[in-house]
């Protein structure tokens, strides 16, 4: 059987002739809400209608902007746990590096990191 979800994750309805959306409703809205409902479609990757259709039907569109917070935090997370890496081999071979330090600037470089990821994570 096929897939039956679409791509914001809710189960597809298979389509008859009553589902067809042939129907049309005229709503007369202001120009900042023209313009308010525009910009929500746009941050949730879907038309105008399907975003009023979404809030009609009380369903949760999500935003093409979290999915790229997300992703930028998952980057800063790969860059801290590169920087541990890097940390925990300058410890464990002294011989390498005898005046060891480098490992103060690359716990330096560690907590900047982590204090990038919190401001990212606050801007959510």
């Amino acid at each position: 059987m096929g897939n039956t979800r679409d791509i914001h994750g809710y189960r597809k309805i298979p389509k008859t002739k009553k589902d067809l959306k042939s129907h049309l409703i005229m709503v007369r809205v202001s120009e900042h809400e023209k313009a308010s409902f525009k910009q929500k479609a746009i941050d949730s990757g879907v038309s105008v209608p399907e975003l009023l259709r979404a809030c009609a039907h009380h369903r949760k569109l999500y935003s093409t902007l979290d999915s790229q917070a997300i992703l930028n935090l998952l980057k800063v997370n790969a860059d801290l746990g590169r920087l541990g890496g890097l940390l925990k081999l300058w410890l464990t071979s002294p011989e390498k590096n005898p005046l060891n330090h480098g490992a103060h600037t690359l716990l330096s470089d560690i907590r900047s990191t982590q204090n990038h990821l919190k401001q990212l994570i606050l801007s959510l």
